[in-house]
């Protein structure tokens, strides 16, 4: 029987619409609008229009309720289906340091089929990650896997509504916006 690829997926930003409530949370702050194509790199919280309000903005994104209720973002329960049957699969998510931001964490997962024990992991250095594959929305993630990992699949995933074009990463580093793009990966690697 051949093996199945094992996929490491971001949470936010590939199941979760961080950037929805963040924006939000930004708006209501500042009184603008934004959307991912106002910025310019990955990380806006970087960008002097929203860099004096980052405090402010954290502090929001901590409050209790709020990643328990992330919308799910567009595809992803079917692609997950689909997904699964092809490649195992675990989620591999960085966390907010607050009192309620990683058990709200985990009940949004167990509501999406991941198992607690199983196929959740917490870490912000996601080079520690033993998978055949990482799926993360973050360039320098999958720059840092790609590195230490050359002979695995580091995959720069654009958020669905990001128009922008892709983010500049390591040579050798796949993207996708689709799950097509991850099952046909799964496929190509099932061994």
């Amino acid at each position: 029987m051949p093996r199945r690829p094992t996929f490491a997926l971001d949470c936010d930003g590939l199941l979760a619409d961080f950037n929805k409530s963040t924006f939000q949370i930004i708006e209501d702050l500042t009184g603008i609008r934004y959307t991912p194509a106002d910025f310019s790199e990955w990380n806006y919280f970087r960008d002097s229009r929203i860099n004096p309000h980052a405090s402010a903005i954290w502090d929001r994104i901590k409050e209790e309720g709020r990643c328990l209720n992330y919308s799910v973002l567009p595809g992803v329960r079917e692609g997950l289906s689909r997904l699964r049957e092809v490649a195992n699969l675990f989620v591999c998510t960085s966390v907010v340091k607050s009192r309620n931001y990683v058990p709200e964490r985990i009940v949004w997962l167990e509501r999406m089929g991941f198992d607690f024990k199983t196929e959740i992991v917490f870490t912000y250095n996601k080079r520690l990650i033993c998978a055949d594959v990482l799926v993360d929305d973050e360039p320098k993630n999958v720059d840092f896997f790609k590195a230490v990992h050359p002979d695995k699949v580091a995959v720069l995933w654009r958020t669905p509504g990001d128009t922008r074009d892709y983010f500049p990463v390591t040579e050798g580093v796949e993207k996708a916006d689709d799950w097509d793009t991850l099952v046909a990966l799964a496929r190509r690697l099932t061994c």
